[in-house]
């Protein structure tokens, strides 16, 4: 399970194919941020894992992810208020 996928001989369009598989086989929707950490199998379980928990819940993840993101904008533009 800790094998990534480029030791299973699998490039990055492999790799988004395989999230675009997993998304259409569990109808999900993989947020961005979290494709991009996606470099294991055991990622990618554990991520498919809690995206079908958050969606058990009626938890929508691209909004969770799009709240984070906003935060982060504005933790950095706090930031550098600031520091002028």
């Amino acid at each position: 399970m800790d094998t990534t996928f480029e030791e299973l001989g699998l490039d990055s369009l492999d790799g988004l194919n395989l999230i675009f598989e997993l998304e259409e086989e569990f109808d999900l929707v993989v947020p961005d941020n979290k494709v991009q950490e996606m470099k294991s199998v055991r990622q990618a379980v554990d991520g498919i894992e809690a995206l079908l928990e958050m969606k058990a819940k009626g938890i929508d993840p691209n909004a969770v992810a799009a709240e984070e993101f906003a935060a982060q904008q504005a933790k950095l533009n706090e930031e550098k208020d600031a520091a002028s």
